[in-house]
């Protein structure tokens, strides 16, 4: 399979771009992105495309991205990353409404075999699909919704995500399960990845499908191998392995970090004003009236 991915920088991307490299079922990645990756992420079958414009995609960078199959969405971030509401909105909203209208007018002109390209994006567990929050999820399934034959989306909805090598989750995972659910970076790539590869019965994926989809999956990966290795390395320090729980002393800076953690982790979905993808200067205007049929305003 051929997969696109972006946000590959990011704590998440990152963690999905692994277990793209670990996966033989993937046989080529082609990554979005505004700066190159990091030195030791190499592989025959990595491309990187990099755009300094997430709202236009030109005709030589759509041909890169032919026969792909499906596309991981893994850039954005909370509302305070940005300098203003506006910027926030558009690489939330704006940027994957983007991609996602400039991959399906490549599949209405390519006219493909009837195989549905899968398009899988992450949002905070605070989107909810209504007038006023998870904009994103409501264009998203009205886009799919629009192209049932050539387009199919899928919306992951997690917690808090912990990077690799982080002890927060096997501390405090039991301690906050029923407050703000949490979930492992590598985890999560590994759901996302079974996702894009196998599809979902649904297109909300809620925490709770992730956390069992990640753990059933990387099973049989290199994944587990890894968790496993950093559980000893969590008993070599001292820490408490998550089952046994900590000690009663060390609880109250177990949820001081939970606390802080969550301030800066817990995604916020913002809402989006009308949005319409941009054709590139000097291409045919086709393209957008083409998006605006199954865009609604």
């Amino acid at each position: 399979m051929k997969i696109i991915l972006t946000g590959s920088t990011g704590i998440i991307g990152s963690a999905v771009l692994q277990q793209c490299l670990q996966n033989a079922s993937i046989t080529s990645i082609i990554v979005l992105s505004r700066r190159p990756l990091f030195p030791h992420f190499s592989s025959p079958k990595l491309k990187v495309i990099i755009l300094t414009d997430f709202l236009t995609y030109p005709d030589d960078v759509l041909a890169q991205l032919d026969n792909a199959q499906a596309c991981i969405w893994a850039l954005g971030g909370v509302a305070s990353k940005y300098p203003n509401v506006e910027t926030a909105r558009e690489v939330n909203i704006g940027y994957p409404l983007a991609a996602a209208a400039a991959i399906i007018v490549r599949l209405r002109a390519q006219k493909g075999d009837g195989e549905k390209f899968r398009f899988l994006s992450v949002s905070g567990m605070a989107a909810v699909r209504d007038m006023n929050k998870g904009e994103l999820e409501n264009r998203m399934i009205d886009l799919a919704e629009r192209n049932p034959d050539s387009f199919e989306v899928f919306l992951a909805r997690v917690g808090t995500v912990i990077p690799k090598g982080d002890c927060t989750l096997s501390i405090i995972g039991p301690l906050t399960a029923g407050i703000q659910p949490i979930i492992g970076a590598d985890e999560l790539a590994v759901a996302m990845v079974d996702i894009a590869l196998n599809g979902a019965e649904t297109e909300l994926v809620l925490h709770e499908e992730l956390v069992a989809r990640g753990k059933l999956s990387a099973k049989g990966s290199g994944a587990a191998a890894d968790n496993e290795a950093a559980a000893s390395q969590d008993a070599a320090a001292g820490l408490p392995n998550g089952e046994n729980g900590p000690p009663p002393e060390d609880l109250s800076m177990i949820l001081l970090r939970y606390e802080l953690l969550g301030k800066m982790a817990l995604p916020r979905m913002p809402v989006a004003d009308d949005y319409e993808w941009r054709a590139p200067h000097g291409e045919q205007n086709n393209k957008i009236s083409i998006f605006s049929e199954f865009h609604r305003t």
